[in-house]
Order: structure tokens, then C-alpha cells, then sequence
């Protein structure tokens, strides 16, 4: 676990916050109810297609099950390795189906600049301003939500970009996915305006302030954003609906389509 006993996150440690949540969900919600209460060498390989198909009958997407069933591999890999089963009884897919599922996965799905406009023209105003920098910047969305004002040079356009916050387990903050980074945006000076015009509606700041935040002061969650304000503000500009994360594929699609190098995006 990445979690000390204190509860703070280590450093450097050999799983990043976000997947081992991930994972200890999935262990929880499918894992325990199926098998818990078996021996590993009662765990056999009817029993894990059994498993599978009724993920299938649930309902749950592909990239769902493709997630649980790579996880319960990886578990009984392990057990495998550690002498305490001989065989793993998950089947992996075949090279075929996983091809066309890491096809599946790395698909973009990213807005037009026309439906960039008319998103922004119709997200409700207290969040324009999060929703143009986040456009323009790209970052993921556990990183948009957990800038600092002590995070920002005005003088000179960069971001110091230091932790990602994740909204569950009480909004946990680790090192973003890629590592800490200074992000220069003059690039796009917009980006500088719109948040100094934040700053400037504030009777005070902080460092240790966070730049978006709710109307009760609180940093934003991305999974709240995504229902309450991402989904409806595409419905009501007439775009079809996909993930908040397009906002991610929007930035790099444009942002290779003008001659960007790929090195830079991040």
C-alpha cells in the first residue's frame, strides 16, 4: 500500500495512490463476494469463466471486466510465483482480443474546436473559467483540481505542478502520474489572464489556496464534475456525449494536429 499508518501517502512508493485504490476496489466489489470464502486450490478454471460470465450477465463494460480479470491474472500470477498454487487457473485472453481491446482503450475522443466554443457558451458561468484553462492546458483531472495559487509564477506563466488530489478516501493528494513538472503557458496567454482574474476576485489568498473550488470554498471533485456539470453542459450544447477525459484527448489531438512534438505533452 502507498498509505503510511498515519494515513499520508510515502514517497516513491511501488504503487501510485489512484491505482491501488482502483485495485482495492475491485477486490472488494467482485473479488471477496466471489471467492472469499474458498482455499486457492479450490479456485479453479470453470469457476473463474463462471466468474466472468457473470460480469458479462451484470451488465458491466468491456474495459471493466477486461480491468477485474487482469487484476485476478496478476493476483493468482503471484500465488503462482510464491509456491502456493501450481498453475494459474485465470485464462488470459487471446492475442487477438487483447489487441483489439488495448485498440478499444487507446481510442480518443476529442472535441472539435467548434464544440470546444459552444461547450464553453454553455457551461453554467462558475465553472467557464475552470473549463477554459482545463481545455487549454490538458492535464488530467485529479491534476486541473489541485492547483495552488502558491503553485503559480504570474511573472513568468508557469505552473508548478506538485500533487494530484483524489476526490475518494477524503481527497488524497500524491505526485501526479508523471512526476512533478513546471508547465510553461505562455503558450497560451489566456490561460494567465483567466487566472489572474480568479485571483483578483479574491479578498485574500493564500498558498496553499486552491484556484477552483465550489461555492463552499471546497476543491472541486472531478467525479462530481463529470455528472453534474460536464454531462448536462454537452447535452445542452448539442454534443454527443463521451468522458470528461476528452478534455485530455482534445488538448493532444490539437495540439498534434499543429505541429506539436509529442515529447512535449505530457
Amino acid at each position: 500500500s502507498p498509505f503510511l499508518p498515519d494515513g499520508s501517502v510515502g514517497i516513491d512508493t511501488e504503487l501510485h495512490p489512484s491505482p491501488w485504490i482502483h485495485d482495492e476496489s475491485l477486490i472488494r466489489r467482485h473479488f471477496i463476494p466471489a471467492f472469499g470464502p474458498l482455499r486457492l486450490d479450490e479456485i479453479d478454471v470453470p469457476r473463474c469463466r463462471e466468474f466472468r460470465r457473470a460480469l458479462v450477465d451484470a451488465g458491466l463494460s468491456g474495459k471493466t471486466i477486461s480491468n477485474v480479470v487482469g487484476l485476478l491474472h496478476k493476483a493468482f500470477s503471484d500465488a503462482v510465483e510464491e509456491g502456493l498454487i501450481e498453475r494459474n487457473p485465470v485464462l488470459r485472453a487471446s492475442n487477438r482480443r487483447l489487441r483489439l481491446s488495448r485498440r478499444q482503450r487507446l481510442t480518443a475522443d476529442p472535441l472539435t474546436p467548434d464544440e470546444i466554443q459552444r461547450f464553453l457558451s454553455h457551461v453554467p458561468d462558475f465553472f467557464r473559467d475552470l473549463y477554459s484553462v482545463w481545455f487549454q492546458v490538458g492535464w488530467r483531472s485529479s491534476e486541473i483540481v489541485a492547483i495552488r495559487f502558491g503553485w503559480l509564477n504570474f511573472g513568468r506563466q508557469t505552473i508548478l505542478l506538485q500533487r494530484a488530489r483524489i476526490p475518494r478516501w477524503g481527497g488524497v493528494e500524491a505526485e501526479p502520474k508523471t512526476g512533478r513538472r513546471v508547465v510553461d503557458c505562455s503558450y497560451a496567454p489566456g490561460i494567465f489572464r483567466v487566472l489572474e482574474r480568479i485571483r483578483d476576485r479574491q479578498a485574500s489568498v493564500s498558498e496553499e489556496d486552491f484556484v477552483f473550488v465550489d461555492h463552499e470554498g471546497r476543491p472541486f471533485s472531478q467525479e462530481w464534475l463529470n455528472k453534474r456539470v460536464w454531462k448536462p453542459t454537452l447535452s445542452r450544447a448539442g454534443i454527443r456525449e463521451r468522458g470528461q477525459y476528452s478534455t485530455r484527448d482534445t488538448f493532444i489531438t490539437l495540439s498534434l494536429s499543429a505541429g506539436e512534438e509529442p515529447g512535449w505533452l505530457r
